[in-house]
């Protein structure tokens, strides 16, 4: 009787262990899910706790002779983790040249190389530093680039490899998803059904007080053992438009950019301007900045800080 008791007993046991992993695997499933880009070209994983940003004109991107426009932007951003999650989405019919420039330009202390993985080509940055690891990758199809960046301080997190590992690249649907019927019961959503979110911009913000003025806009976490400092994974440039080169327009664009604690900047103020397209450029090149937010004892928390853009023809 006693034996039988003891198996019964054991039974249990095995049974609500089982019950937590299916709960523990079914509440962390809950905290992903796969959006794909509308016409079933692109899907990666994503957590639910994200911005979005959409944009039809986009920007430009030069080299020493052309520029070249990257439009219809998409770009999602998250922090999950302790892990920054973004991808960028751009129609362009020279994804492979823009790729390039934009891994010279953004990403100068990666290690770059080309990666197969199956049918899926793609040019890849690792990035390795004391306090930060990053990958990005950009991921090239015939009208459409797709940039890819997962960072976060202490190596590749299961958060990092599961975004990652969850991309996908084929042929697009002959169904595209916007004209499908979606609701949050499918295994995918759309881009076109994501919310999403508001960039405020600020056109005349208050002047920039002393260094040291404790009645100060620009806020920094107290440096502590209990803080840690943003960290900047790659900062886009703003290129020239053709009217600036033309009127000679040159100088420096002054920001105050608030970094939020989910991995996007939400609030960009003018300090100072210059014209013919460039202060479009400059909020493109802001909005694009990729980093791992500050953080006091253990959470993320936002802070503003100074960005200059120089513009200069020389």
């Amino acid at each position: 009787m006693r034996k039988i008791t003891y198996t019964f007993t054991s039974l249990i046991w095995i049974f609500l262990i089982f019950l937590s992993f299916v709960s523990a695997q079914e509440s962390q499933s809950a905290d992903w899910f796969r959006v794909q880009s509308d016409d079933g070209e692109f899907s990666v994983e994503v957590p639910v706790n994200y911005d979005f940003y959409v944009d039809k004109d986009g920007f430009l991107v030069s080299d020493n002779s052309k520029s070249y426009r990257l439009s219809k932007m998409k770009m999602l951003n998250a922090y999950h983790e302790k892990t920054l999650l973004s991808f960028e989405v751009y129609e362009t019919n020279r994804s492979k040249t823009v790729a390039e420039i934009l891994a010279d330009r953004e990403d100068k202390d990666g290690k770059k190389s080309e990666i197969k993985l199956g049918e899926l080509k793609y040019k890849q940055v690792l990035i390795r530093k004391e306090n930060l690891y990053a990958v990005r990758r950009y991921l090239i199809s015939k009208d459409y680039l797709y940039v890819l960046t997962a960072a976060s301080r202490n190596g590749e997190t299961p958060a990092l490899k599961r975004f990652l590992d969850s991309a996908s690249l084929k042929a697009p649907a002959a169904n595209s998803a916007q004209n499908q019927t979606v609701d949050t019961k499918t295994t995918f959503i759309p881009f076109a059904s994501l919310k999403t979110s508001k960039l405020e911009i600020d056109p005349n913000p208050e002047p920039v007080k002393k260094s040291g003025d404790k009645n100060s806009p620009l806020s920094t976490p107290v440096k502590s053992e209990n803080s840690l400092p943003l960290v900047v994974i790659a900062k886009p440039s703003p290129s020239f438009t053709n009217a600036a080169r033309q009127l000679n327009e040159t100088g420096e664009i002054r920001l105050r950019v608030t970094f939020s604690e989910n991995g996007s900047v939400t609030k960009i103020g003018f300090l100072s301007t210059l014209k013919d397209g460039l202060i479009r450029e400059t909020v493109f090149a802001a909005i694009r900045v990729k980093y791992l937010p500050a953080e006091k004892d253990g959470e993320a928390i936002a802070v503003t800080k100074l960005v200059y853009y120089a513009f200069s023809i020389y």
